[in-house]
């Protein structure tokens, strides 16, 4: 890729340049190359100039703009809507049950979710071997809704959430992290025993955030997908497939607005 875009500027710039010496007093000797002089043989410095005015810069955010353009247009089905399981090709979701529901309804492949019942921040390790192999452009997390009964401190949560993300970034440097907030539960489904209750969530919500942020990961708060719609299963904690469609929409959302950033 690196140099095929090479050549493309190489390429562009030899077309600007043949420009150039459409525009400046040249000549061709008898064997016919073509120099940029003047009649008296010397440089021809207004040619000099529009050399250096070539910038190889603007030529290459010219190409990634075009780059950009043609991948969105990848992910567009015939009704013109997102074909979320093209655009999410190079994705892998991990956490518990609210992301294995993507794979368990098919709405996204095995291959791209890393997710299951009861999962925490420190259940990871098979993850991360997986990573390796799999080598995705970005990585979302979500995590807290277990973590809030097995975390009896939350501080705990903070610095395990942190090494999560260390290792991830040992395993895939180039991966763009994305970290997803806990998401609130129904009053009916609150166990104030062992800790499940919104309060507990909330807190663990705010940590996931100033992870985020040590971290230099991007932010998503589900939190008003789930407060503005009738998203949730009978018992309270998990959520219809509704939930999953405005999350798709929103990702999809923020993760062009930062690629083309």
């Amino acid at each position: 890729m690196i140099k095929r875009r090479q050549l493309l500027i190489f390429l562009i710039i030899s077309y600007i340049s043949a420009s150039i010496f459409n525009k400046v007093n040249i000549f061709t000797n008898d064997i016919g190359v073509v120099h940029a002089m003047t009649d008296d043989g010397h440089v021809n410095r207004n040619y000099l100039i529009k050399c250096e005015q070539i910038d190889v810069t603007e030529v290459e955010n010219k190409l990634n703009e075009a780059d950009k353009l043609r991948k969105s247009q990848e992910y567009i089905n015939d009704n013109g809507e997102i074909d979320y399981k093209k655009f999410f090709k190079n994705t892998v979701f991990i956490g518990d049950s609210i992301t294995e529901y993507l794979k368990v309804v098919e709405m996204l492949p095995e291959n791209n979710v890393y997710a299951e019942k009861g999962k925490t921040v420190i259940d990871v390790d098979n993850d991360i071997e997986r990573l390796k192999y799999a080598n995705p452009e970005r990585i979302i997390l979500l995590f807290g809704m277990n973590d809030v009964i097995y975390f009896q401190n939350k501080e705990d949560f903070r610095s395990n959430y942190l090494k999560l993300i260390d290792k991830l970034k040992k395993v895939v440097p180039n991966a763009k992290i994305y970290i997803e907030s806990p998401t609130p539960i129904q009053v009916k489904a609150e166990r104030k025993n062992d800790g499940f209750t919104n309060e507990r969530l909330s807190q663990f919500r705010e940590i996931a955030k100033e992870v985020s942020d040590e971290t230099d990961s991007t932010y998503i708060d589900l939190t008003g997908i789930v407060s503005n719609n009738d998203c949730f299963e009978t018992d309270g904690i998990h959520f219809k497939r509704n939930f999953y469609e405005l999350l798709f929409k929103d990702l999809t959302t923020i993760i062009n607005k930062e690629e083309k950033s």
